[in-house]
């Protein structure tokens, strides 16, 4: 994977300068809403400051304001001119600048000094706490008068952490102003920088200088350099490289046992400088280029070359555009054509082969930490999930119609699988992962186990959990359980299950509807006595529906359903069940409709219950398969007796 990063960056300065590689776009239009640029105006000699949110972001607005994000490390002190908050102009961004005194333009110090002494205010050590807050803008030189610098500090004094609160307070009434004043919201800020005497600070020659160094990796020392060789390259020179300038985590720092002579962690990745800078232009091209999101995970499209021509810096834009769209219209197939012409498209890139890694990456203040890579994945997965959905949607159709849509595609994984989510990200995914993980490298996965992942999401649909990702209300729990069905088939198209041995279902007395279900998906003789039960399971929820209708109660709860134990149905309990059910059909006057049905259910079930091999998850899925099956054909009117046919 590194090396795949370090040629995309190869090739992205082969056509750019190392600083303009590094510039992070940030989108004109975001959510609909057209983003402005908020520029910070100072006159030193006029001792003025405004606010100017007039520039309307375009695509050239990043490279246009230098934004190349944050000064790398940890808790840096911040001096970068652009970015997308306003906190570091609200606070440290001129102090920062004051100590580059040797480094930036004489001219530019001066002038931040002035600033800093006309128009920021000095915050009690003591109470500022952090170094970052010892100086805050002075609103009221804006003129806000809804409230004074005093009053938010006297607030902000009674927090745990006031230079903090303090910020936060300004940025509150700072955003209050624009809207009230200019009519633009916080959300419509796209971009935040400063113009000092009428010329923008990041146009300064000196200013651009000092972030390109700031960039650059560095050496080590000459007294601290021994006999090392760059992982990457072999080269000796510029060897080790600064690491502390990655944005992705490659490896572990925080456990010893992974340490170099179980002390430190600088001899883990030996690179060199020239590496280094390819490896930061590939890093942003990944994040700008070949970022997507999948599972409620950000995640890295990383293609990297296996034999063919050197790909030149605009058939790799080329190669990474097609390949992001193809990803991102493969998390949902809903138009099967228009994903089959992406893939055409794909394909016309000539004269290279590759092969694809997904980096799942989650980020974490400065670091981006890798929480699954998925490496070499073959371009021909997307021809395999073309096929398997499109059979899918054509299965589908062919027996619910308009009832039930099929939307086969990466997402699908996620949403059938419950995870619980903390602060709407994914507390538990390992196994999540895991399963992507055999997806796109077509190995065995355990159907069990799926299984009960499916029996989880669907007691959590019928119970309404919430802290979950499963979303489905119980009024629509036969459409989850349908693509539950559905899911299980995908995997066996796509390789990863075995397909089930099947039965002789020309001996089942029943209408072909049913028996070309089963059919199709190859259930066994265990599995299909499920799968009966609940399709009478059904029929009674049906009559119980139209009932309630016939009284004009708008309801779509079926009081059936409260005889499934949702924890799964053990052995011993589904004899139990089928009782249940016989006695509600009975009640419900729909027995005489399929008598024939609970009578091939019975001999099924009776046939192998001694020797029942199904655990309690896998019973309770089969049974509310049938129960979404019966549920979702096409309705039929009471005294049909299409099923005695």
């Amino acid at each position: 994977m590194l090396e795949s990063i370090i040629g995309l960056g190869a090739a992205v300065l082969e056509e750019q300068d190392a600083l303009a590689s590094l510039i992070k776009k940030v989108p004109s239009i975001k959510n609909n809403r057209q983003q402005h640029i908020c520029k910070f105006v100072f006159h030193t000699k006029k001792k003025e400051l405004r606010i100017d949110v007039k520039e309307e972001m375009d695509d050239n607005s990043s490279r246009r304001y230098l934004h190349v994000g944050s000064v790398d490390g940890p808790r840096s002190a911040q001096w970068f001119a652009t970015s997308t908050s306003s906190s570091y102009i609200l606070s440290e961004l001129f102090p920062n600048l004051l100590e580059m005194q040797g480094i930036i333009e004489e001219d530019i110090i001066r002038k931040s000094r002035s600033i800093v002494e006309q128009f920021y205010y000095p915050i009690d050590p003591e109470l500022a706490g952090n170094k970052k807050y010892r100086y805050i803008l002075d609103i009221e030189k804006l003129g806000m008068g809804d409230i004074s610098l005093d009053e938010i500090i006297e607030e902000a004094s009674q927090s745990n952490k006031p230079g903090k609160r303090i910020l936060e307070l300004l940025q509150k009434q700072l955003f209050k102003w624009i809207q009230q004043e200019y009519g633009v919201g916080e959300r419509q800020l796209g971009l935040y920088t400063v113009v000092i005497d009428g010329e923008a600070l990041v146009n300064d020659p000196s200013y651009r200088q000092a972030v390109s160094d700031s960039k650059k990796p560095q050496t080590a020392r000459q007294h601290e350099q021994t006999e090392l060789e760059c992982n990457v390259c072999g080269a000796s020179e510029g060897v080790p490289a600064d690491l502390s300038k990655m944005k992705i985590k490659y490896f572990t720092t925080n456990q010893l046992i992974f340490a170099s002579q179980l002390k430190d962690y600088t001899k883990n990745l030996n690179i060199c400088s020239s590496c280094m800078e390819k490896l930061q232009a590939g890093e942003v091209f990944l994040q700008e280029q070949l970022s997507t999101r999948i599972a409620g995970f950000t995640v890295y499209i990383i293609p990297h070359l296996v034999y063919g021509e050197s790909v030149d810096p605009s058939t790799m834009k080329n190669l990474a555009q097609k390949l992001l769209l193809t990803v991102n219209m493969a998390k949902s197939i809903d138009a099967i054509e228009d994903f089959r012409n992406r893939l055409e498209e794909l394909k016309e890139i000539e004269n290279i082969y590759y092969l694809i890694d997904f980096a799942f990456v989650r980020s974490s203040n400065a670091a981006t930490k890798i929480l699954r890579l998925v490496k070499d994945v073959r371009p021909s997965f997307f021809e395999n999930l073309d096929v398997s959905v499109a059979q899918l949607q054509e299965l589908a159709n062919k027996h619910f119609k308009n009832n039930y849509h099929y939307r086969g595609g990466l997402e699908q994984v996620y949403y059938l699988t419950p995870i619980r989510l903390k602060q709407g990200n994914a507390s538990s995914f390992r196994e999540l992962l895991a399963l992507y993980d055999a997806l796109f490298t077509n190995r065995s996965i355990d159907k069990k186990r799926i299984i009960k992942n499916l029996a989880e999401a669907l007691a959590i649909c019928f119970y309404e959990k919430e802290g979950f990702n499963i979303r489905q209300k119980q009024q629509y729990i036969n459409y989850l359980t349908l693509d539950g069905v559905f899911l299980l088939e995908f995997f066996k198209r796509m390789g990863c299950l075995k397909g089930g041995e099947g039965m002789d279902y020309r001996t089942l007395n029943l209408n072909d509807s049913i028996k070309g279900f089963m059919a199709d998906m190859h259930y066994d003789e265990e599995q299909a006595a499920l799968f009966l039960l609940g399709y009478l399971l059904g029929q009674v929820g049906n009559a119980q529906y139209r009932r309630a209708s016939e009284k004009g109660a708008d309801t779509t709860y079926k009081p059936v359903l409260n005889k499934i134990n949702f924890n799964g149905i053990d052995k011993s309990k589904i004899i139990r069940l089928r009782s249940d059910v016989f006695n509600k059909l009975r009640q419900e006057k729909v027995l005489v409709y399929n008598e024939r049905i609970f009578a091939e259910c019975t001999r099924l079930m009776d046939k192998n219950i001694n020797d029942w091999k199904m655990n309690k998850d896998e019973n309770l899925f089969y049974v509310l398969s049938g129960y979404a099956f019966g549920t979702t054909l096409p309705g039929k009117k009471k005294g049909d007796n299409s099923d005695e046919q």
